[in-house]
């Protein structure tokens, strides 16, 4: 919890922490060179002036590294927070600090799908749409495929929930073309249930519904929050085939979680319209 502490000063205080971490050991090292030796620094800077502001550089670059390592430690222990605890409140508290502070860059866009998805957990659909919607994922090289892909999916996934259903098809297709580029491994299985989510929730919008449920079958959560939105989604499925009985379960389940989730509202007040 210290070390949690820690890293929130130094994310929160990126200009004078980077600052800090690179003048101060260069600091240090100055005033032992002197120590040492009168002369030692002084010859140093005017033999070599090149190779200290090559050290000087490399300082700077490794503090500001450390500053993003402890933004982006503190996102990844949110985002447990809402998998493990179904509460989007630490990653809500997190990405709004982390988006003060990237102006752009990959890092920001990055940042600002985190955002999307709390806002989206608490029902702000059309806010979350418009956010996304204005990202040019492509605009940045450095972007990694599994980031456009968890984008498109997210992006066409509000777009469907607004109501844009053939606008939602086309981004889902296109996260599915550039997750079928990658490499197989971890990043590519970690992306599954994602991809399945979204093919399901392609098939139902398209009243497919055998579809919906061969992908969803083919779901495995293996998380909390990942297991109350693979119920919400087949109570949906079920609710959309007038199967109110076989969705029941799925809803109460939903129910269950955390009551600040609009799925979790929204599945109390269908399963009180059912009584």
């Amino acid at each position: 919890m210290k070390s949690l502490k820690f890293f929130r000063f130094v994310s929160h205080h990126k200009a004078i922490c980077t600052f800090l971490f690179a003048f101060l050991p260069i600091s240090i090292c100055a005033v032992a060179l002197a120590i040492i030796e009168v002369g030692t620094l002084a010859y140093l800077i005017e033999s070599s002036p090149v190779a200290c502001l090559i050290i000087i550089f490399l300082f700077v670059f490794l503090s500001t590294l450390f500053c993003q390592s402890c933004t982006n430690l503190l996102i990844m222990e949110a985002n447990k927070e809402l998998q493990e605890n179904c509460d989007p409140y630490p990653l809500l508290r997190e990405t709004t600090e982390a988006l003060k502070y990237e102006k752009n860059g990959v890092n920001r866009q990055i940042y600002l799908i985190d955002y999307c998805v709390v806002m989206g957990s608490l029902g702000e659909h059309e806010f979350a749409y418009q956010q996304l919607s204005e990202i040019n994922i492509d605009k940045y090289t450095g972007m990694p495929l599994l980031i456009k892909v968890v984008y498109y999916n997210n992006l066409g996934y509000y777009c469907r929930l607004i109501g844009k259903t053939e606008s939602a098809d086309l981004l889902h297709q296109k996260a599915l073309a550039i997750y079928n580029t990658l490499k197989e491994g971890k990043q590519k299985e970690n992306l599954k249930f994602t991809m399945l989510s979204a093919q399901a929730s392609a098939c139902l919008g398209n009243k497919d519904f055998a579809g919906a449920l061969n992908y969803a079958y083919q779901m495995k959560p293996d998380n909390n929050y990942a297991e109350i939105e693979t119920a919400w989604l087949f109570s949906e499925i079920y609710l959309a085939q007038n199967d109110p009985l076989s969705a029941k379960k799925y809803l109460e389940k939903v129910a269950s979680s955390n009551p600040c989730l609009y799925i979790v509202k929204e599945a109390k007040r269908l399963l009180a319209e059912m009584e």
